[in-house]
């Protein structure tokens, strides 16, 4: 609700946000995110300076598309 009516976020907004937050991790923390086909499966890998933070490989990831496993990715991110 905003301003007591009902609003929406479509996909397309969620996509420009999820490229919007992705840059301003490479810019500003330096962390990249990549995502990767791996066996049919998507995974993130998080990258700092040629260091990598995390590949993920949890179960969470099997059945999701690749925007699911950025939309994660990003979510670790924030949280480093």
């Amino acid at each position: 609700m905003l301003g007591g009516k009902n609003f929406f976020i479509n996909d397309t907004c969620i996509y420009l946000w999820m490229c919007e937050v992705q840059k301003w991790l490479k810019d500003i923390k330096g962390i990249v995110i990549n995502v990767l086909p791996i066996d049919d499966k998507w995974y993130y890998l998080l990258t700092k300076k040629n260091e990598t933070l995390t590949l993920n490989r949890t179960r969470k990831t099997y059945d999701i598309s690749s925007e699911e496993s950025l939309k994660n990715g990003l979510l670790e991110a924030i949280k480093k």
